[in-house]
C-alpha cells in the first residue's frame, strides 16, 4: 500500500482519513489537505451515449423452409442425380428415380389390358345386336302364334314353346346389355390402372420440390424404398430461422412484429433483427417461451448456434464508464474535479451497457469525472489530471 508523506510523518491513507475526521476540526483538516501532495489521475467529461435495457441469451439457427424427399413408390433406388452441397431448381433437377424399367413395363402391360377391354366391348355390343335381333323375331312369332291360337289353327303346346322362345330372346337381349355394361366397366378399370402405372413411371423419377441445396442424403442406388421411405434432405434459399427462449418473466415485455434482437454468429455480429413470432404460451415445465427471427446474413448458417441480444428498451442517458461508479457507505459516488479538487457526488445510476453506466441524478452533462485513480481518493483531495 502506497503511504503518504505529512511533514516527516508516514501515514496510510485509512488512518489519515481517520485523523481528518476526528482530530482538530474543520480548519486543521483544510490545512492537512492543503499539505497532501495531490494524486494523479485521469478525468473524462460525462457524455450522453445510447443505452439499452437488453438480455443475452443463447439460441439456434434453423432453415426457414427445410424438406426431406422421400420415395413415393417402392422398388430399388435406380439412381440419385445430386450429392451433399449441391444446389437444385423447384420442378427441373431430377434428384433420384426408382426403378423405372419394371414401371415402364406395367405401362405397357396395363396399356394392353385397355386394348384389351375395348374389344371385348365390341364383342359384347354385337352380341347385343344379336340378341336384340332374335328378340325382335321371337316377339313377331309370339304375334302370329297368337292370332293362329285364336283360329285355333295351332295346338296350345306349340303356341306355349313360342312365348318361351320369345321369353328367352327377351332374357338373352338383357344378359347381353349386362355384358357391355360389364365389358365399359372393365374398359374404366383398365384405364385406371393405366393412369395409376403411369403415374407410377412419372413418380419414380423425383424432381426438386423447392430452390434449395441438398443438406443430406440418406441412401445410395440399389437400396430398397418404399412409399415415405427418405432419401434426401433439401434447404431452402433465402432467410434462416432464429429461435432462442427467454424467461417466462419477460413474456409480457416482448411484442411480436415490433421487439428486436441482435444477432452474434461466432462473436459477429450480423446486425438486429425483428421478433417475428413468440410461443402462445410458456412451458411450464422449463417456466421460459420461445421467439423466433428471420435473418438474412451469408453468416447465418443452418445449424449454427448463435447469441441473442434481446432490446427491450433504448434510451439517451449521461454516461460514465463503469470503473468510475464507485460504492462507499452504502451509497453510489463518483468523484468531480472541481478546480483540480476532488469532489464526491452522490449520484443515482440507471442502465449499464457495453461498459458504461447511466447516471440518471447526481451529474450533469460535461462534469468532468475521475476515471483512473478514483480509488485512493475522497472529498477535498487534491488532485493532478493527467492525460485527459
Amino acid at each position: 500500500m502506497k503511504a503518504i508523506k505529512i511533514k516527516n510523518t508516514v501515514v496510510f491513507p485509512l488512518l489519515a482519513a481517520m485523523l481528518f475526521s476526528g482530530c482538530g476540526g474543520k480548519k486543521d483538516d483544510d490545512n492537512i489537505l492543503k499539505e497532501l501532495p495531490p494524486i494523479s489521475v485521469k478525468t473524462k467529461a460525462a457524455e450522453m451515449c445510447p443505452f439499452e435495457s437488453r438480455l443475452s441469451v443463447q439460441g439456434n439457427l434453423e432453415a426457414s423452409e427445410s424438406v426431406t424427399v422421400s420415395a413415393r413408390i417402392p422398388g430399388n433406388l435406380d439412381a440419385v442425380f445430386v450429392d451433399v452441397g449441391d444446389e437444385v431448381k423447384k420442378g427441373e433437377t431430377r434428384l433420384f428415380t426408382v426403378d423405372p424399367i419394371e414401371l415402364e413395363n406395367v405401362v405397357l402391360i396395363s396399356e394392353r389390358n385397355v386394348d384389351m377391354a375395348k374389344a371385348q366391348l365390341l364383342v359384347a355390343e354385337a352380341s347385343l345386336k344379336s340378341a336384340e335381333a332374335s328378340d325382335k323375331k321371337a316377339t313377331l312369332d309370339a304375334e302370329r302364334y297368337a292370332r293362329l291360337r285364336e283360329e285355333d289353327r295351332v295346338s296350345a303346346n306349340e303356341y306355349e314353346q313360342v312365348i318361351v322362345a320369345r321369353d328367352s330372346a327377351s332374357a338373352a337381349v338383357e344378359s347381353a346389355r349386362a355384358g357391355v355394361a360389364v365389358a365399359q366397366e372393365q374398359i374404366a378399370s383398365a384405364e385406371a390402372s393405366l393412369i395409376i402405372a403411369r403415374r407410377n413411371l412419372s413418380d419414380a423419377t423425383v424432381l426438386a420440390p423447392i430452390d434449395g441445396t441438398v443438406n443430406e442424403r440418406f441412401l445410395d442406388p440399389g437400396e430398397r424404398v418404399n412409399p415415405g421411405t427418405p432419401v434426401l434432405t433439401l434447404t431452402g434459399r433465402g432467410s434462416v430461422k432464429a429461435m432462442a427462449c427467454l424467461p417466462a418473466v419477460y413474456y409480457g415485455e416482448i411484442d411480436a412484429g415490433s421487439s428486436e434482437f441482435r444477432l452474434l454468429v461466432d462473436g459477429i455480429e450480423l446486425g438486429q433483427f425483428k421478433i417475428a413470432a413468440k410461443t402462445p404460451a410458456v412451458d411450464t415445465r422449463l417456466r421460459t417461451f420461445g421467439i423466433r427471427g428471420y435473418v438474412d446474413h451469408e453468416s447465418a448458417v443452418p445449424g449454427k448456434m448463435a447469441t441473442f441480444e434481446v432490446i427491450f428498451e433504448t434510451r439517451q442517458g449521461i454516461s460514465v464508464p463503469d470503473d468510475s461508479v464507485l460504492v462507499r457507505r452504502n451509497r453510489n459516488i463518483v468523484f468531480v474535479n472541481e478546480n483540480n479538487t476532488a469532489v464526491e457526488r452522490v449520484v443515482k445510476t440507471g442502465f449499464r451497457s457495453d461498459g458504461r453506466t447511466e447516471i440518471t441524478e447526481g451529474l450533469s452533462l460535461g462534469d468532468e469525472v475521475v476515471v483512473e485513480g478514483q480509488t485512493q481518493l475522497f472529498d477535498g483531495r487534491k488532485i493532478r489530471p493527467v492525460g485527459r
